[in-house]
C-alpha cells in the first residue's frame, strides 16, 4: 500500500464511537435505528458483542470500539444496520452524521483499526474507512482473535 490518493466519488457516513470517528461506505448502510436492546454474547470475540432482533431475524452486533482499541459497549444511541456479502451486521454508534461525497481516498499508511485498509478525508479530517466485507470474510473463515 503506497498511500496513493485516488478520486473515487464515494459517499460515506461518518459515525462516532466514544469520541472516535470512522467512515462507513454509504452503499453498505441499510438503515439507522434507535438504540435497540442487544442480547449480549459471553465471548465477545473480535468485537462481536451480541445479537439484536430486526424484522423477525437475529442480526450480529459488532462493536467498532473494540476494533478501535476502546472498551466494549454494546448499548449506544444508534444502531447502523450494514449489509454486505449477503449478510447483515448491526453497529452500535453514539452519533451518525449525514452522508457526504468524498473525492479523495488512499490506502492507509498505518492501520488504525482492523478491517480498514483505506482512509478518506471527511470535513477536513482523515478517517479510517471501515470495510464490512473484510470483516465478514474473516468471520466466514473463523480467523477472529479473542
Amino acid at each position: 500500500m503506497d498511500g496513493t490518493t485516488t478520486n473515487s466519488g464515494r459517499h460515506v457516513v461518518r459515525v462516532e464511537v466514544d469520541g472516535s470517528e470512522v467512515a462507513l461506505d454509504f452503499r453498505f448502510v441499510r438503515e439507522v435505528l434507535g438504540g435497540l436492546d442487544v442480547t449480549n454474547l459471553p465471548s465477545g470475540r473480535g468485537g462481536l458483542v451480541g445479537v439484536v432482533g430486526w424484522n423477525g431475524r437475529a442480526v450480529s452486533v459488532l462493536d467498532l470500539g473494540v476494533l478501535l482499541g476502546l472498551p466494549s459497549r454494546s448499548r449506544r444511541e444508534r444502531l447502523v444496520l450494514v449489509d454486505a456479502l449477503d449478510s447483515s451486521i448491526a453497529i452500535p454508534v453514539d452519533r451518525v452524521h449525514e452522508p457526504m461525497r468524498v473525492d479523495d481516498e488512499r490506502s492507509a499508511h498505518a492501520v488504525r483499526m482492523a478491517h480498514a485498509s483505506m482512509e478518506v478525508d471527511v470535513g477536513g479530517r482523515t478517517l479510517a474507512l471501515f470495510d464490512p466485507e473484510s470483516l465478514l470474510r474473516t468471520l466466514d473463515t473463523g480467523r477472529l482473535s479473542s
